[in-house]
């Protein structure tokens, strides 16, 4: 996660709640977003899907996850829709 944080912040676009890289809450500019935020032990940053050749076996290892309630909510309160699921 350290990398894209770098890279995301470099490019004047951290990632929220990332106060580590650039962040700042106080320009947040949808501040009716807060209450999804405030009590987030983290930072909104999450890989839905994964794939990876394993180091040791040369496996093709491939792992999906649905995103959080949180990251569900702010998408849609953002843009008044569901999460694409086909992308």
């Amino acid at each position: 996660t350290h990398q894209i944080r770098v890279h995301l912040e470099r490019i004047h676009c951290p990632i929220v709640l990332d106060n580590l890289y650039g962040y700042e809450p106080k320009r947040w500019p949808f501040p009716k977003l807060n209450p999804w935020l405030r009590d987030y032990p983290g930072i909104l940053l999450h890989a839905e899907r994964l794939e990876f050749d394993h180091p040791a076996t040369g496996e093709r290892m491939s792992f999906r996850i649905d995103p959080p309630a949180e990251f569900v909510g702010l998408w849609c309160e953002l843009f008044g829709k569901e999460i694409d699921e086909t992308t």
